[in-house]
């Protein structure tokens, strides 16, 4: 289907799966957002507590780094698999 050309509706594709199936499937991975969001806030957390019991002379370079964009991508992952 490029340019201005009519769709032949002979070449459309049609679904001849399980629907029901299907159905079951997309509802089981949108929940898989929930459990990574949760994953991500607690390395977040985890790491975040690190601070008061890590010593090295690299350690404000580590603890600067943030794993806040880590938090952030959880919630997103959460988000976009919402149904």
């Amino acid at each position: 289907m490029s340019g201005n050309a009519p769709v032949d509706p002979a070449e459309v594709p049609v679904f001849t799966g399980d629907l029901p199936l299907l159905d079951t499937k997309i509802k089981a991975i949108s929940t898989g957002g929930t459990s990574a969001a949760t994953a991500a806030s607690d390395v977040h957390t985890t790491f975040g507590g690190l601070r008061g019991y890590y010593e090295a002379p690299e350690a404000d370079q580590l603890f600067a780094t943030k794993s806040l964009p880590l938090g952030r991508g959880g919630r997103g992952i959460r988000t976009g698999m919402q149904i």
